[in-house]
């Protein structure tokens, strides 16, 4: 019976670290949207990564760097500490959406004309739009 017990505890911690393996190597990486907006996630763990936007429209751009809380295939950066807009990130089976929250009164900090929302695809994998609901 104890044996039992330490095998079905060892397939859990198992199933466990290939899902948080599989988890991040799916987040991590260069990411780039068609319109000039590049995306660099880093120090991803099972519950958070760093990210870097790097976007331009014409002679304006925009930059922004942050943290992000993890939840399954979605994650937020609250922006409120920078006074930001909160920005949602969700990894789909086409690549990575990426919605800024406009709901509040905030800024992007970027440059007129400029937008971290879109469709991303890894960097060397085309970029596949999501159908609008």
């Amino acid at each position: 019976m104890k044996n039992k017990k330490t095998i079905s505890i060892l397939i859990a911690l198992l199933l466990l670290a290939i899902t948080f393996s599989a988890n991040a190597q799916n987040w991590d990486g260069q990411w780039v949207r068609k319109g000039g907006c590049d995306l660099k996630i880093t120090n991803v763990t099972a519950s958070e990564f760093t990210f870097s936007f790097n976007c331009f429209n014409g002679k304006n751009f925009g930059e922004l760097e942050g943290k992000v809380i993890i939840n399954g295939n979605k994650a937020r950066y609250s922006g409120e500490a920078d006074g930001l807009c909160p920005i949602n990130f969700t990894l789909t089976e086409k690549g990575l959406k990426v919605e800024e929250d406009r709901t509040k009164d905030c800024e992007n900090g970027a440059g007129n004309g400029v937008y971290f929302s879109g469709d991303y695809a890894k960097k060397g994998s085309p970029v596949k739009k999501t159908k609008k609901k």
